[in-house]
């Protein structure tokens, strides 16, 4: 067996039998990752994506929270980007990146295809989650280090594994999903702070989804694509972790330690916007306070967050000095719009940054921070080990259905984001899975999505 055989296997053993948490933070993560597709649906760049669809020629399948029609590979390409245009869509630790992202609007692509049932793609998105959290665990973290972005890398094999599994194909087939995804996957940290990041993103979806329809029609790849010489892992990574990589997830499934973002910043700066909540406690911090704020965090996160001098609000959310000044202001970061251009410039978070200092630490991970901040009753300091996590699953949820339905009833309206929310809950009883999407389109309704 192979090492691509062998990650079939591995993935496909954690879908046959998900238990109840991994389905409740399963459909945590769906929730999630709509509510911030559905918020992120207005952006520019998405407009710039929807109006090249429609300049060739359309089509009649439905856009999240637009009123256009397409065709199904612009809207599998377009939902991804509105997704990840607002940074706020959950991640997974062993991926590096974000899994639902990449995952999902490649499913959502195949219930258009054909009639999937909401049991089936409850499991192909834990086949694809588990699939991007041995994938990372394999190349990490030289992958990462070398200026890959995992999240459309690792993301654009995971999401071919979940649309294999809704697919139906058997390992050989699914074997070469996984490799024509792996020959085209491909995204640079380089882009990080600029559209071309959730581009890359809604670009791995597509390839995920191309993958799987291509091998499903006979396509062949590599026989071998991701361990093989040449492959995925040798080629993008200093060595692969194969034990590591086929190990069993903590608790069982890598999907359990899915991460819920409670800032729409980069993941990376949510430690530090914790550790300035916790030294604030019941009475929030003042800018006119502040005297002196040192931020101690690892030096991986030099090539992820620390942008000195922001000019932009997209700019901001990978900047450590920009999100502690904003934080300090009185900004709400739970809110996208704080990070708007208009609302950036606004705020003038510049004003503080003679007062920031960052301290990159050898040793450290990325997300591990230490504030020590002086005021004129002197330094209070916190340390803080990665952003806070949920207690168990129905947290997940909570999470989730709160954040849900902050991004999505302006948007969409109340009753319909009920609908929607309480879809997802029920989703094992929900016999057509593409109403999801025909639901969360401005139109609303599949009559509405195929007359379109």
């Amino acid at each position: 067996m192979n090492l691509t055989e062998a990650l079939l296997r591995r993935s496909g053993a954690v879908g046959d039998a998900p238990g109840a948490e991994v389905r409740v933070v399963a459909k945590a993560c769906l929730l999630d990752w709509l509510g911030v597709a559905i918020a992120g649906a207005e952006a520019d760049e998405v407009g710039i994506l929807v109006r090249e669809a429609l300049a060739d020629g359309g089509g009649r399948h439905p856009l999240i929270a637009r009123g256009e029609r397409v065709a199904l590979r612009d809207a599998v390409l377009i939902n991804g980007t509105a997704s990840h245009v607002l940074d706020y869509d959950d991640g997974l630790p062993a991926m590096s990146g974000h899994a639902s992202v990449a995952i999902l609007p490649a499913l959502l692509g195949i219930a258009e295809r054909r009639q999937v049932n909401g049991e089936e793609l409850l499991r192909g998105l834990v086949v694809g989650a588990e699939m991007a959290g041995c994938l990372g665990t394999l190349v990490a973290p030289s992958h990462y280090e070398r200026g890959f972005h995992a999240t459309a890398t690792v993301g654009a094999v995971a999401a071919a594994s979940g649309c294999a599994r809704l697919l139906g194909l058997d390992d050989e087939a699914a074997g070469a999903a996984m490799g024509l995804a792996a020959v085209r996957a491909g995204g640079l940290k380089a882009a990080f702070g600029t559209p071309a990041k959730p581009l890359q993103v809604g670009w791995a979806a597509l390839v995920g989804y191309t993958a799987a329809c291509w091998a499903e029609g006979g396509m062949v790849a590599p026989a071998d694509a991701i361990g093989g010489p040449q492959g995925f892992a040798a080629a993008e990574s200093d060595g692969a972790a194969l034990e590591a990589a086929l190990a069993p997830a903590p608790g069982g499934a890598h999907i359990l330690d899915a991460r819920f973002k409670r800032y729409a910043s980069c993941g990376v700066t949510h430690a530090l916007l914790d550790a300035l909540a916790a030294i604030g406690g019941a009475r929030p911090l003042d800018a006119g306070e502040l005297l002196e704020l040192k931020i101690g965090i690892g030096r991986g996160a030099d090539r992820i967050c620390n942008i000195a001098a922001p000019a932009t609000g997209l700019e901001a959310k990978f900047s450590l000095r920009a999100v502690a000044a904003m934080h300090l202001l009185g900004a709400d970061l739970a809110d996208p719009a704080s990070f708007s251009d208009a609302a950036f410039r606004r705020l003038d978070p510049a004003r503080l940054y003679e007062r920031i200092s960052i301290e990159l630490v050898d040793d450290w991970p990325a997300t591990r921070t230490q504030v020590r901040l002086r005021t004129a009753e002197g330094w209070r300091q916190h340390l803080q080990d990665g952003a806070a996590r949920p207690a168990d699953g129905a947290e997940c949820l909570r999470l989730a259905a709160r954040k849900f339905n902050s991004l999505a009833r302006p948007r969409l309206g109340a009753a319909k984001a009920e609908r929607l929310h309480d879809m997802i809950l029920g989703l094992e009883t929900q016999s057509d899975a593409s109403e999801l999407a025909a639901l969360s389109s401005i139109a609303g309704g599949r009559a509405a999505a195929i007359a379109g």
